[in-house]
């Protein structure tokens, strides 16, 4: 049977005790519905995942403790930067819980000139913990150990001019080459996916100004949220976890 997996920043050592906080807590006793004396693995977004035993059940105080620690698991290698065009709805959402499954280590959600969505700052804010919490559950889903960042939406031109691009690719509809004739990257490749009305002529300008190359996702004009996990899917089969040999 399949232990229920719960994240805890806490969890540091073998054998101690944690008190989860009220959100953690109604997470794993009242969603979850988790039993006094249950099996648990908890995990603290760091790489390091534990046995574990719930000790006391308490709906906004829930005590955890900890049994061993579990053999860590390698992180994605090259790290994954998914660089993402704000999208609209719940499809934001849907990128970020994908993109955590699929082994991203950084998703940047970006404003840029096609894109509708505009928050201020207390919604950028709002939608941040929004977003941290869908990555903790996809984590919890999927069995990743170590969170992605999830960064505050900033505008596309802030991030190029801030941001030292490192193998970076940009994606376009036109003849240019696809991923796999590029050389691998050594340890990070970052991936820029526009809006749902794409990325506009100065911002791919201005991309490949600040080092980012040009490629294409095979020969159809994709949404955004396919765009994304295509490009995380494909560099993970080429580069990645997905590869069935080592280079």
């Amino acid at each position: 049977m399949r232990l229920t997996r719960i994240y805890c920043n806490k969890a540091k050592q073998a054998h101690g005790r944690i008190t989860l906080d009220k959100s953690r807590s109604r997470h794993l006793i009242t969603a979850l519905r988790t039993r006094l004396g249950a099996e648990l693995i908890v995990f603290n977004g760091q790489g390091k995942s534990f046995t574990a035993t719930l000790i006391d059940a308490h709906s906004s105080k829930a005590i955890i403790k900890l049994g061993e620690l579990q053999p860590e698991i390698a992180p994605s290698s090259p790290r994954i930067m998914l660089i993402q065009g704000m999208a609209r709805n719940d499809r934001m959402d849907w990128i970020i819980q994908k993109a955590t499954e699929l082994g991203v280590y950084r998703i940047l959600p970006a404003f840029t000139d096609h894109g509708i969505v505009k928050l201020d700052n207390k919604r950028s804010q709002k939608k941040l913990v929004h977003w941290q919490e869908i990555a903790i559950a996809a984590c919890e889903q999927s069995g990743r150990s170590t969170l992605p960042i999830v960064e505050a939406a900033q505008p596309l031109t802030h991030w190029l001019q801030s941001e030292n691009v490192q193998q970076g690719f940009v994606f376009d509809i036109g003849e240019y080459p696809s991923l796999n004739e590029f050389k691998p990257p050594q340890e990070q490749v970052q991936l820029l996916i526009g809006s749902e009305g794409g990325l506009s002529e100065a911002e791919l300008e201005m991309a490949v100004h600040y080092g980012m190359q040009k490629c294409r996702l095979g020969s159809q004009v994709l949404r955004t949220e396919t765009a994304a996990l295509a490009a995380i899917s494909t560099v993970q089969a080429l580069w990645g976890d997905f590869r069935s040999s080592p280079l």
